[in-house]
């Protein structure tokens, strides 16, 4: 595990959407950025303002690292090249989050 995956998974918006990536069975069916996406970080947040992290922070940073690719075009986001790295730290991040303390 490198930093670049912990820097990946800090953010708890990124975090949210690459564990919604993890969770998606068919790779080929990408996620629309403004709608899968936007609607399921932050409950009762400004839609308009999420999306905008995305667009200029979050998806650029994981798109340099390789772990998603981005349709700007579009507006879809797909597991990257480098997303199975990912896999692993994302599952414990799942249970940990899943655990009552």
């Amino acid at each position: 595990m490198n930093d670049a995956a912990f820097e990946a998974v800090a953010d708890g918006d990124r975090r949210a959407l690459l564990v919604q990536l993890a969770a998606t069975s068919d790779r080929d069916e990408p996620l629309s950025v403004s709608g899968d996406v936007v609607e399921r970080v932050e409950q009762g947040a400004d839609r308009q303002a999420v999306a905008l992290r995305f667009h200029h922070v979050h998806l650029p940073k994981l798109t340099d690292l390789g772990y998603v690719t981005w349709d700007q075009s579009s507006g879809t986001v797909q597991p990257g090249p480098a997303f199975d790295d990912l896999r692993p730290l994302l599952a414990a991040v799942v249970a940990d989050e899943r655990t009552v303390y």
